[in-house]
């Protein structure tokens, strides 16, 4: 799948594998799910709240978690995809 911010910066953004790991999910293959993107679950909820229209409180702290997943996701730390 392309992903335009992978091609400028060769680096994985937040959403990367997301396609996949639905794909997972809509299988039932659960290991498949959380290997390319663990943050899924959260961002199924997130934007399910969001299509609601229902306000979200800790906006900022959504927001927070996101760009950390990005930067640990690039380093050596992360063991998954």
């Amino acid at each position: 799948m392309f992903c335009l911010f992978n091609y400028l910066t060769g680096l994985k953004c937040p959403l990367c594998g997301f396609t996949r790991s639905i794909i997972g999910l809509i299988n039932l293959d659960f290991n498949t799910f959380f290997y390319y993107n663990v943050l899924s679950i959260f961002y199924i909820l997130v934007f399910s709240l969001l299509l609601l229209q229902y306000k979200i409180k800790y906006e900022k702290v959504i927001y927070l978690i996101i760009i950390v997943f990005g930067v640990v996701r690039n380093t050596n730390y992360y063991p998954l995809y």
